[in-house]
């Protein structure tokens, strides 16, 4: 089991796909994005990275609140976006969660509306969410988690000033960073904005606490 006293519905979408328990760092993944505390997850690909933070988000927001996003996951490109945006449908599907996104290549004052009539996870390549948050498309309000995903590809030199952008307007978000590896930008980006947090790597399943 991922976490104890699920949400039924969330545990009616995991009957459905057939998914009984967490693999490998799953469980200790989802339990350190539920618990509000930060964190760097390292693992592989197929490591079930994605899965464990949608699932920690799904148990953390419930149910559509209000019309501003609560969570906000930075994915490295349009493809990246909208994938998520399909699997965050599919394990919320027995929920009203509301998931909206913002990517280059389309309209972003269609991207900026849909945003802001409702939404409660916002869905964005690190370029499109800190334009949005130039034209003031995005309240950031109510945001609590920042989620960064494939971490290695997004921190390279091009995206660290858009990833200082939305990080420096989410100074209260617990920051989360899922990555294949470690790198050098990732370690800076830690020491930097980060506060106290654990990486829990897949690899050698172990947890190290960092201190600033």
């Amino acid at each position: 089991m991922f976490i104890k006293k699920i949400l039924p519905e969330l545990q009616e979408t995991l009957e459905d796909l057939g998914i009984s328990k967490a693999q490998g760092s799953q469980k200790k993944w989802v339990s350190r994005v539920k618990s509000g505390l930060e964190m760097v997850a390292i693992g592989p690909e197929n490591s079930g990275k994605t899965t464990a933070y949608i699932i920690a988000l799904i148990q953390q927001l419930k149910y559509a609140v209000a019309d501003v996003p609560r969570a906000m996951v930075v994915c490295k490109d349009k493809d990246a976006v909208l994938e998520l945006q399909e699997r965050f449908e599919e394990f919320g599907k027995h929920t009203d969660l509301r998931y909206h996104v913002g990517f280059e290549g389309a309209d972003i004052e269609k991207q900026k509306n849909k945003i802001y009539f409702g939404t409660d996870i916002v869905i964005g390549s690190p370029k499109r969410i800190s334009k949005l948050l130039s034209i003031e498309g995005i309240n950031l309000s109510d945001v609590k988690t920042l989620i960064i995903d494939d971490a290695e590809v997004i921190m390279k030199n091009d995206n660290m000033s858009y990833l200082h952008r939305i990080t420096t307007s989410l100074p209260k978000a617990q920051k989360i960073i899922f990555s294949r590896e470690e790198s050098v930008n990732i370690s800076r980006y830690r020491g930097k904005y980060m506060l106290t947090p654990t990486t829990i790597a897949e690899e050698h399943s172990i947890e190290i606490s960092e201190e600033e």
